[in-house]
């Protein structure tokens, strides 16, 4: 699958950022992610293959946030998370949930709240 307009968006945001694409470790702070609903949590931890999925939340968490908050930020689910977050990842959600295809995406679209691990 090629997903051209994900490609777009996030070569969009790497320009805005000035950093390299793809993605580069060193440009994120983000360790890992916990997903949670009301019955569950599910961590994904940083990977290679999640590496834009973490630039995604990491802008979404305002910078003085991130300074006040030494070792994780949270994020709340809303409508406004859903419709930018369906934006975002519009040509990756094109699969069943739980296929195992996309964890983190599956997790993200059924949470209620996002807890943002950030590096030391």
């Amino acid at each position: 699958m090629d997903f051209p307009q994900f490609k777009r968006i996030v070569s969009a945001l790497c320009d805005e950022l000035e950093i390299e694409n793809p993605v580069q470790e060193k440009d994120l702070q983000v360790m890992a992610l916990c997903f949670w609903t009301d019955d569950r949590s599910i961590t994904i931890a940083g990977t290679d293959m999640n590496r834009v999925s973490r630039l995604f939340f990491q802008e979404l968490v305002p910078e003085g946030e991130r300074r006040n908050y030494s070792t994780k930020s949270y994020i709340t689910c809303d409508s406004a998370f859903t419709a930018l977050f369906n934006e975002f990842f519009a040509e990756m959600l094109d699969h069943e949930p739980g296929t195992g295809v996309h964890p983190l995406l599956d997790a993200a679209r059924t949470a209620t709240m996002v807890e943002v691990f950030w590096k030391d």
